[in-house]
């Protein structure tokens, strides 16, 4: 009984750190942004935004979340994460941030043999998003941003 409640625990802080994108809004309109180069810019999340094209996924209150393509986000390490850029609807809203999109890491779960709670919690993760919202830095992605509607 005692691993089962850790268990269901360690799933609900696990998903309390992430969204489904499910419980933000659908676009009114299509729009995306287009990175001709990589833009860096160094900040608590990542290093940059990749080039390619970022498209309009869903909103909430304040924000419209743009999804980059497979890789968009530049990580410190070098390695490349799916993610993008939640730009403000509104001068009042708050500013931009980034946010990263979970992948289906539960084969290699699996394939470590990390047991089957882990690989149920990383297949509950697939396709969610964490957001990083207090990142200053972000705001120096805006200049090179030009949103065009679809």
């Amino acid at each position: 009984m005692k691993r089962l409640v850790l268990a269901l625990a360690i799933i609900l802080i696990a998903c309390g750190m992430t969204k489904s994108p499910k419980s933000f809004d659908p676009v009114p309109s299509a729009s995306h942004f287009v990175l001709e180069a990589d833009v860096m810019m160094a900040n608590k999340v990542s290093s940059g935004l990749a080039k390619g094209s970022y498209q309009a996924v869903f909103q909430s209150k304040d924000h419209i979340y743009y999804l980059g393509e497979p890789g968009a986000l530049l990580m410190p390490n070098g390695t490349r994460v799916n993610g993008g850029i939640a730009l403000p609807k509104h001068a009042l809203a708050p500013p931009c941030h980034l946010f990263i999109q979970i992948g289906d890491d539960s084969e290699q779960a699996r394939d470590m043999r990390l047991g089957a709670l882990v690989v149920a919690l990383a297949r509950l993760e697939k396709g969610r998003i964490r957001e990083f919202k207090k990142d200053p830095a972000c705001i120096g992605f805006m200049t090179r941003i030009a949103v065009v509607n679809d």
